[in-house]
């Protein structure tokens, strides 16, 4: 079993993390009930660069000298949203997902917190679920994730429940 370390993102993890964001899209959105082809996944572009600041943070997790997951929070007075947390499908079940849920919810301090998942995407709710967050309802279409197609993928909300 590979070994893993979760550290903070920097500029030069810009293209593995795009790299690691276009593999677990395509394994995870296409879907033919909702209208979403490959294609639709494939026609957007992952490449952003990394900014941490006092409201942004980005976290990656290396394997092997690689990156094969990322985690990117936001968070402001009110609460905080978990943007994205994706490890490469290779690599899921290893506990690298919840060793970067961890680090995110560390750094989000006792406020909210929120993260928006596709309604069909089973495995991501079942994630979230099991480290202690609620359904609190399904996402309005306006603020749902629109693909460059103009299709949505429609999405619940989810928020994080403190013990």
């Amino acid at each position: 079993m590979n070994t893993f370390a979760i550290r903070e993102a920097n500029a030069s993890d810009s293209e593995a993390i795009s790299e690691v964001l276009r593999a677990t899209w395509l394994s995870t959105y296409p879907n033919k009930e909702h209208d979403i082809s490959r294609e639709d996944i494939e026609a957007i572009n992952f490449n952003r660069p990394v900014v941490n600041t006092e409201t942004r943070q980005s976290w990656v997790a290396v394997s092997d000298k690689s990156v094969v997951g990322v985690c990117k929070a936001l968070r402001d007075r009110e609460g905080g949203l978990l943007k994205v947390l994706y490890v490469l499908p290779e690599y899921q079940s290893r506990g690298i997902g919840s060793a970067l849920l961890s680090h995110a919810l560390k750094w989000f301090g006792t406020i909210p917190v929120f993260v928006n998942v596709a309604i069909y995407n089973e495995k991501g709710k079942a994630f979230y679920l099991k480290h202690g967050f609620i359904e609190t309802g399904e996402v309005a279409a306006s603020k749902a994730a629109t693909l460059p197609s103009g299709k949505i993928i429609p999405e619940i909300n989810l928020a994080f429940v403190r013990n």
